[in-house]
């Protein structure tokens, strides 16, 4: 929680691109650990991270611009007719951000943290295996599941994340007592595969907004075209690998 109200603060006053990455795994380790205390927890609130995720997302939004801006800075036409159109995303976004810093008043990220803490106390004696058992279950059942929906694989996704960061989290103060995880590399492997493949999904909405809403000379648009149909057969590719790894673990 210290760590996330000091990068909130420091994005509030300058949007650095690494520090906006940092807060979202942040934040995401966080959510992590609220799932798996929950799952003990049925009384825990979790309506108290609301505030929190409001900046999670806002900061998402800011850093997907700012990952185009550097994406295609070296794409000449494209970049120089575009990039005012990039540039007043960003700030719409940075705006956006600090509009729920704002909100989220001085002491939130301390009352929290003492919240959370009643509940993360008691977490040495809680029998962890029975989560980590439950969790690959529920990935068993994900990965063996043919829908291959965006809104699925995001799911898949955070799913990953919760397993792989809540096990990195516990397993050193366990001692060995959690049963080890099939392949934690390998599950990171695939965590980033289908990160890269919604990266890419972004910037292709992304170029399409610039696509619809610029206007681009002859030359721009054609480069606009030839960017978008690369990140759209990237993605693609990135897909048939992640589709393929899984089946693998599901195994």
């Amino acid at each position: 929680m210290k760590r996330i109200r000091t990068l909130a603060k420091d994005i509030n006053e300058h949007p650095v691109e690494a520090d906006v990455h940092a807060l979202r795994v942040a934040v995401k380790q966080l959510n992590a650990l609220v799932s798996m205390l929950a799952f003990y927890n049925k009384d825990l609130d979790r309506h108290r991270l609301k505030k929190m995720r409001k900046l999670f997302h806002a900061a998402g939004i800011l850093r997907e611009w700012q990952l185009l801006d550097k994406r295609i800075s070296g794409h000449h036409p494209v970049y120089e007719e575009a990039a005012l159109r990039i540039h007043k995303e960003i700030q719409l976004a940075y705006a956006q951000f600090r509009h729920h810093y704002k909100c989220t008043g001085k002491s939130y990220f301390k009352d929290t943290g003492r919240y959370l803490q009643s509940f993360y106390k008691k977490a040495s004696k809680l029998k962890l295996g029975v989560y980590f058992n439950h969790k690959e279950e529920d990935l068993k059942s994900a990965l063996n599941n043919d829908n291959q929906s965006p809104k699925r694989l995001h799911k898949v996704r955070m799913l990953l994340k919760e397993l792989k960061y809540n096990f990195a989290a516990v397993n050193i103060m366990a001692d060995g007592a959690i049963p080890r995880l099939h392949d934690l590399h390998f599950l990171n492997q695939c965590d980033k595969l289908l990160g890269n493949w919604h990266d890419l999904q972004v910037v292709v909405i992304q170029l399409d907004i610039l696509d619809n809403e610029t206007t681009m000379s002859g030359n721009a648009k054609v480069q606009l075209l030839q960017l978008k149909e690369q990140a759209a057969k990237k993605a693609d590719e990135i897909l048939n690998q992640f589709i393929h790894d899984m089946h693998q673990l599901s195994k």
